[in-house]
C-alpha cells in the first residue's frame, strides 16, 4: 500500500489506480452522454486490485445509474447459464421493472435483451461482472449477446478477469 496510507480508506487497495479509475469514470460518461455502450476490461494477476477499481468505479458513478453487479464462483461451481440467470435476477429486482415476470435462460434470451433496454430506457445503467475467469461459458454466451444487441441501448459494461495462459 502506500506509506501513511489510511487501512481503513477503500482507496489504498487501488495502489497505482488513479489513473485507471479516471478512465473508466470518463468511459461512463462518456455512455451517459452519447447513448452507446461501451466496456471495459480490467485485466491482472490475482490480488492486484481488479475488484478494488471496480467497486471504486461504481462508487464514482452518480446515483442514477443501475448497477448491476454479477461474478463467477471459484472451484467451478456455476451451472450453465447460473450468472445469466444472476444478471435476470438483478434486473427484475429494479423499482423501474417492478412486477416484471423473469425470463428463463437460454429460451428467454429475447426477453432479456427487451427487459434491459427498458431499464436503460429509464436511465445509465452498469453491468459489472466480476471474476469473468470464472464465468460458466453459456453465462459468457449471453453477455456477448447483450454487448451485441445493446450496442445502442447505452449500457456500461465493466469486467475484471485474470490474465489467462495460452494453452
Amino acid at each position: 500500500g502506500r506509506a501513511g496510507a489510511d487501512p481503513t480508506d477503500p482507496r489504498t487497495g487501488a495502489v497505482e489506480r488513479d489513473d485507471q479509475l479516471a478512465r473508466l469514470v470518463a468511459l461512463a460518461a462518456r455512455v451517459r452522454a452519447s447513448g452507446r455502450s461501451a466496456a471495459a476490461i480490467v485485466r491482472g494477476e490475482p490480488g492486484i486490485g481488479k475488484s478494488t477499481l471496480l467497486d471504486l468505479t461504481v462508487a464514482a458513478l452518480e446515483p442514477e445509474w443501475s448497477v448491476l453487479r454479477v461474478g463467477g464462483r471459484a472451484l467451478g461451481v456455476d451451472r450453465a447459464h447460473e450468472v445469466g440467470r444472476r444478471l435476470v435476477r438483478r434486473i427484475v429486482g429494479r423499482p423501474s421493472l417492478a412486477g416484471t415476470t423473469p425470463p428463463e435462460l437460454p429460451d428467454g434470451l429475447d426477453d432479456l435483451v427487451a427487459l434491459l433496454t427498458r431499464l436503460a430506457a429509464t436511465g445509465p445503467v452498469a453491468v459489472v461482472v466480476d471474476d469473468l475467469h470464472w464465468v460458466d461459458a453459456e453465462s459468457i454466451g449471453t453477455f456477448d449477446l447483450l454487448w451485441t444487441e445493446l450496442a445502442e441501448a447505452g449500457v456500461l459494461w465493466l469486467v475484471a478477469t485474470r490474465d489467462v495462459e495460452a494453452a
